[in-house]
């Protein structure tokens, strides 16, 4: 009769084994349908290794999309690391914009007044959806959870 392993350690056994790829991201937050994939060396990730931020049903979809987006063909799993995390719609958005050339300063609202309500906030979304929730281009490009204050 063969016992199956169980999915915890015994009592008092505290568990020092290295943790899955992705699975320390879903014990930290809850999945919010967008993926960031890094590919890198064992080393550690050096300049321009792929990192990417997809939309995606689960770990496994946003991995497919993340590889047919940069024209990834395949990937071979023993030399290198492939770390999947969750990421915010924000960090989608701005990824999606710099994959397809897209400048989020030219993607905001500058037809009304700088006091305006409406001032700044963004009216493009990756192909052509609409985002979850509003959201506002600095001057410098960056995506923003809620209108930027000028500061005297």
């Amino acid at each position: 009769m063969s016992k199956a392993h169980p999915s915890q350690p015994p009592a008092g056994v505290i568990d020092v084994s290295p943790a899955a790829p992705g699975t320390a991201a879903k014990a930290a937050g809850k999945a919010t349908g967008f993926y960031r994939i890094r590919i890198f060396l064992p080393t550690g990730p050096e300049p321009g290794a792929p990192d990417h931020v997809v939309a995606g049903r689960d770990e496994i979809e946003a991995e497919a999309v993340c590889y047919k987006e940069l024209g990834i063909r395949s990937v071979n799993k023993s030399e290198n690391t492939v770390e999947i995390s969750i990421a915010s719609e924000g960090d989608y958005i701005k990824a999606q914009a710099k994959r397809l050339g897209v400048d989020l300063r030219q993607q905001r609202k500058t037809d009304v007044p700088a006091d305006d309500a409406e001032h700044g906030k963004l009216t493009w979304y990756p192909g052509g959806g609409t985002p979850r929730k509003t959201y506002w281009v600095s001057d410098t490009g960056e995506v923003l959870d809620k209108k930027p204050t000028k500061e005297g």
